[in-house]
């Protein structure tokens, strides 16, 4: 691996499984709050908004 710093002091390492990035913000933001528990509450009332509209209350 080449040295990033002159002075042999930052190295870059190789990760082991490296990630993909995400296609466009929207995803980016999912796997965020996904990984910090936080899609749920978004998901729910995605799901609470499109039974409203079945049952003919929007």
């Amino acid at each position: 691996m080449e040295d990033i710093c002159k002075q042999g002091a930052i190295h870059l390492i190789p990760r082991p499984d490296p990630r993909t990035p995400p296609k466009n913000r929207g995803l980016m933001f999912a796997r965020i709050l996904w990984e910090k528990g936080r899609l749920w509450p978004f998901v729910a009332d995605r799901l609470h908004q499109q039974w409203l509209r079945l049952r003919g209350r929007s």
